[in-house]
């Protein structure tokens, strides 16, 4: 539905955030057409892409992206940069953490109950979007660090990046339609009369009207799927299989004192790349589609492009959801071998005990912020096919406490236990020696907050990180004390295998 002016005025006397929206026909035009239009139109800005597929392979109903943040959130150890893109002079840094930041600017912002009704009855209607790394831990918990790690992420490294886009725009897959959203953040002076109000009105318009030409500019080609092999790419590891073996071994004498359960230890694999980062995302798109989608470019710290199976933590009118996955096999060539690889995840006595492990874990971790009584396990123990593995999945609630917010749920949750291993602290403390180099934002959080208080993250897994023309990715095993070292190394591997595919296949289109 397009915007009104009698629109707009109600939701000037009544919201901090007033949207303006046009709805246009998009049946011929994509999402990745308009990413990459929008990037022609601002080269030089952060912009992103979320998009969802489910676990049986169909597309999500949304797809939605934005360029040119209006303010960005930096966060590093003990504060928070905060850039203007209209007023650089507002530049400041904060000595608050980045989620105190987020969270007092979030306050401060009202969103009318029934301005969602205006725009659509699902979907992402504007807030803040970014990833938080992994080694926020450092400012959470008493995570000892090894020296030359604490000393990297203490100064130079950006452990949160969050972006707000007062532009940005919706696809309805089911509808093929496009919905182009505009907001408005007005100053008490703006609404003092019906002339400055409509002026706010005619330059939201405006803005619209640009943003509509921009992505109808697009242009449509079609790329040859060339065959691409794995082997055709070099990957280098600063964790060699030796290594890997040995930190196994050693995580199982902790598990044997009694230092920990589990330890989910990873391997980070890298190469070069200089092609255009969007086409990594096209052909992850490709490859391995899964329910969390995304690109997110910031030309001055990173690129990151994923495809997560996994929701690190959701909140949506108070609810808090959790999805552990833990338990993997690859996927069989043909449909008889699909369920026999399936009856041998589910009769894994290994396999299960971890994913019980999990689930308790994911309890524990929103009792911190839910209300007594409310946590429980609405789906347990099933098996979800993905483009190259299965996984066991399991589905955690509870109610959010009236005292606490999506920010706190976050807070509470991070990192997920099926990337550190329980009990968390202990695991990440083993870890930190184990690990050669740090994890950025590879286990981290990836998602958005909205104004009306909820939140969508998603672990950081089967993610890209681009620096320059250095391309890493990373996957993980989870350790027990009857773990098979081969067998564990293996599983990075399998996890990994869509993802070197990926790197393969973009290097063949335009």
């Amino acid at each position: 539905m397009d915007s009104t002016f009698s629109q707009f005025k109600a939701a000037a006397t009544l919201s901090g955030v007033i949207p303006c929206s046009k709805t246009l026909l998009s049946d011929q035009t994509t999402p990745v057409q308009a990413c990459k239009a929008l990037r022609r139109a601002h080269p030089d800005k952060a912009q992103f892409l979320f998009e969802s597929v489910s676990a049986d392979q169909s597309m999500g109903r949304y797809s939605f992206l934005g360029a040119d943040p209006k303010i960005t959130w930096k966060g590093y150890s003990g504060g928070t940069q905060v850039h203007y893109r209209d007023d650089s002079t507002k530049d400041e840094s904060i000595s608050l953490p980045w989620d105190a930041t987020l969270r007092e600017w979030l306050s401060s912002k009202t969103w009318a109950e029934w301005i969602e009704q205006q725009l659509q009855s699902g979907g992402f209607h504007g807030g803040i979007v970014g990833y938080t790394s992994y080694e926020w831990i450092h400012e959470l918990e008493p995570i000892h660090f090894k020296e030359d790690t604490h000393a990297t992420y203490d100064t130079d490294k950006t452990i949160a990046l969050w972006m707000l886009f007062d532009e940005f725009v919706q696809f309805d897959h089911v509808k093929q339609t496009c919905t182009l959203t505009k907001l408005v953040f007005p100053e008490k002076e703006d609404l003092s009369s019906e002339e400055r109000i409509k002026a706010l009105y005619d330059g939201a318009e405006k803005a619209l009207s640009a943003l509509a030409s921009c992505i109808s500019s697009t242009e449509a080609s079609l790329d040859t799927l060339q065959p691409s092999s794995i082997d055709d790419i070099t990957f280098d590891s600063p964790f060699s299989k030796s290594s890997f073996v040995e930190a196994v071994g050693s995580i199982k004498e902790h598990i044997h004192e009694g230092d920990a359960f589990q330890v989910v230890l990873s391997r980070a694999l890298t190469t070069t790349f200089s092609e255009e980062s969007l086409r990594l995302y096209r052909a992850l798109r490709h490859v391995n589609p899964s329910p969390y989608m995304f690109y997110i470019d910031h030309p001055e710290i990173c690129t990151l492009v994923g495809s997560s199976p996994e929701i690190l933590v959701q909140v949506k009118d108070q609810t808090a959801v959790l999805y552990p996955i833990a338990g993997t096999r690859p996927r069989g060539e043909t449909p008889e071998q699909d369920i026999a690889f399936k009856q041998d995840l589910l009769e894994d006595q290994k396999e299960l005990a971890e994913h019980t492990m999990l689930i308790d874990l994911g309890r524990n971790d929103l009792s911190r912020v839910c209300q007594h009584g409310t946590i429980h396990v609405s789906k347990q123990m099933e098996v979800e096919y993905f483009s190259h593995v299965m996984h066991i999945v399991s589905e955690v609630k509870g109610t959010v406490r009236p005292d606490q917010d999506a920010l706190s749920v976050l807070k509470a949750c991070f990192p997920a236990g099926t990337v550190s291993g329980a009990p968390k602290v202990r695991a990440m403390q083993i870890l930190d020696t184990l690990e050669p180099k740090p994890r950025g934002p590879y286990a981290g959080a990836v998602g958005y907050f909205d104004f009306k208080g909820n939140m969508d993250t998603c672990i950081a897994i089967r993610t890209f990180i681009i620096e320059g023309d250095q391309l890493r990715i990373q996957a993980g095993a989870g350790i027990v004390a009857d773990s098979d070292a081969e067998a564990e190394f293996n599983e990075t591997l399998h996890k990994s295998n869509a993802l070197r595919q990926a790197v393969a296949l973009a290097k063949t289109l335009t």
